[in-house]
């Protein structure tokens, strides 16, 4: 079923590297990007993220074989404006699914939204990738500690200030260049302030200081890092950032 899946790829191994040695011996715990457990043999893991090749082609259905996957990485690979494939929502036991800098195209499939076990969501980098609609399906993913969505289109989700402030334990957000619609002062009261919130990323969106401050002073109490350049901030600097 991995050799299925492997056949499904384009490899290209980078200038002067055979990388591509090892996805031809029989024991694909061996092949680069393929992390297997060490007492049962599962493969728990796909990264090619960071290799000596790049990945492209057509990812196959028969990545739902790998029963024990909990962390699938294409960052920085080339699928060529393909759309992110809805299958992906039913690898129930991912914790890390990171899509970006993968130039994958089209809306985000709302199936992500079944992924409970997922701890970080990457999907950053993505230029043609958009959010149909809200991001209800976001909130559905209680375990969620990072999510990266910079450079997709969410200007139709006029809920993600609420869907955020609802996860629990998301500790690094990052939305930079997301054409987020301003908050509107109604969905303030549905914010909840929280305490794992450290760093958040909001430059390149133009948003007004009367539809951010409201919100930012209200969703985190821990924040570490804050970026809010390239906004329609105007005015004096509050001094709740003294807090």
């Amino acid at each position: 079923m991995l050799l299925e899946f492997m056949h499904s790829l384009q490899a290209i191994s980078l200038p002067g590297m055979n990388s591509l040695f090892s996805w031809k011996s029989e024991e694909c715990c061996l092949w680069r990007g393929v992390y297997c457990n060490n007492f049962t043999g599962y493969v728990e893991m796909l990264d090619f993220n960071d290799q000596p090749l790049v990945v492209a082609g057509t990812i196959s259905p028969s990545l739902l074989k790998l029963h024990h996957l909990t962390s699938l990485n294409f960052n920085s690979n080339d699928f060529n404006g393909s759309p992110i494939p809805e299958f992906f929502g039913s690898l129930k036991k991912l914790k890390l699914l990171d899509l970006s800098n993968a130039n994958f195209r089209g809306p985000i499939p709302s199936l992500l939204g079944n992924l409970s076990m997922l701890e970080t969501l990457r999907l950053g980098g993505n230029d043609g990738v958009f959010n149909v609609g809200k991001l209800e399906w976001l909130s559905h993913l209680s375990r969620l500690k990072e999510v990266d969505l910079s450079s997709t289109n969410l200007s139709n989700a006029n809920d993600w200030c609420q869907v955020i402030s609802h996860l629990p334990l998301l500790q690094k957000l990052n939305l930079i260049d997301c054409d987020l619609p301003s908050i509107s002062s109604s969905s303030l009261s549905l914010v909840n302030s929280s305490t794992s919130l450290t760093y958040l990323d909001l430059s390149d969106n133009n948003l007004p200081s009367s539809a951010i401050y409201p919100w930012l002073f209200n969703v985190s109490s821990n924040l570490v890092s804050l970026d809010l350049s390239s906004n329609h901030l105007k005015g004096p600097i509050p001094d709740a950032f003294g807090k």
